[in-house]
């Protein structure tokens, strides 16, 4: 699912929940906030491509560069507040 703003920028969100053991389990999640350049301003994922960080397969790229670091599995109302400060400082 994706959302675009006024701003032109953009949160995707994908998320694989298993639910069989009676409550929802992230088996995949990818939330990503980029700007109307289409330029990372912050992802959070658990795709196992960065096996060296301490968190691993959990983790977050920051900025345009999109540089991988350590981050737990990410909670939602984090997410919005990341979106809510971004939209306030972005130029339309």
């Amino acid at each position: 699912m994706t959302m675009r703003y006024p701003d032109g920028s953009q949160l995707t969100v994908n998320l694989t929940i298993d639910v069989t053991p009676g409550y929802p389990v992230w088996v995949y999640y990818a939330f990503h906030l980029q700007d109307r350049r289409q330029r990372c301003i912050i992802r959070c994922d658990n795709a196992p491509h960065h096996p060296a960080l301490g968190s691993f397969p959990d983790h977050k790229h920051l900025g345009p560069a999109e540089t991988p670091c350590e981050a737990d599995p990410p909670i939602l109302s984090d997410i919005l507040h990341q979106l809510q400060q971004h939209l306030r400082t972005a130029r339309p």
